[in-house]
């Protein structure tokens, strides 16, 4: 069972549309867990049950990272189950010039893509509390500050990847780019570059073989 306290889901709502709900947020029609957004939900829904049930929860009171996905898990229901501000808040996620906030967190994380940054440490530099810096990602970029950092560690390993020469390992690329868990590292190289960092590693030096 998932339970989500009434008037933080509104004042979470209320930072997606920028702007205090003007009538009581009420859903409509059932709940579709099959369509792309409702399957996402749900995913996450059932990992963290997983890590319940193995001793590790998540959602503990006082964790950064709790509170983070306290966030998500909001912003998925809010997006996956139809509602009364489903259009205002579609509305408010079109096109819109970047908030300077934003530009200036970019230009941060990509200047200091090969250090161990934390959100706060973004936050801090661009002058803004690490919940509006998240608010503001989540609403221009459809993202998370955290998320666009992961990015372009990837996009860094990628290019190291295929400009390897012998003697080069994946666990070393990946480890330079701030990936420890060399499994997780994997998965979501795949997700976003459709292979595995073993395969284009391969591909790399057979290329240079061949030439």
């Amino acid at each position: 069972m998932l339970q989500i306290d009434r008037q933080a889901l509104n004042a979470h709502l209320a930072g997606l549309i920028a702007g205090r709900p003007d009538r009581p947020l009420t859903f409509t029609g059932s709940f579709d867990l099959t369509s792309q957004r409702g399957a996402a939900l749900k995913a996450l829904l059932l990992y963290l049950v997983s890590e319940a049930d193995a001793g590790r929860p998540v959602l503990r009171p006082g964790s950064l990272l709790g509170r983070q996905i306290e966030s998500t898990l909001m912003t998925g229901l809010l997006e996956a189950h139809r509602h009364n501000f489903t259009d205002a808040l579609s509305h408010s996620r079109g096109p819109a010039p970047l908030p300077r906030m934003v530009r200036q967190a970019e230009d941060y994380m990509l200047a200091h893509v090969d250090q161990p940054i934390a959100l706060e440490d973004v936050a801090r530099a661009v002058g803004v509390s690490a919940r509006t810096l998240q608010l503001a990602f989540r609403r221009f970029k459809d993202t998370t500050p955290m998320a666009f950092l992961r990015d372009a560690r990837l996009d860094r390993a990628d290019a190291d990847l295929r400009a390897a020469g012998p003697g080069a390992s994946v666990t070393e690329i990946a480890t330079r780019w701030g990936f420890g868990h060399f499994g997780r590292f994997a998965g979501i190289y795949r997700a976003r570059f459709g292979c595995t960092p073993r395969q284009t590693l391969q591909d790399a030096l057979a290329d240079r073989f061949l030439n």
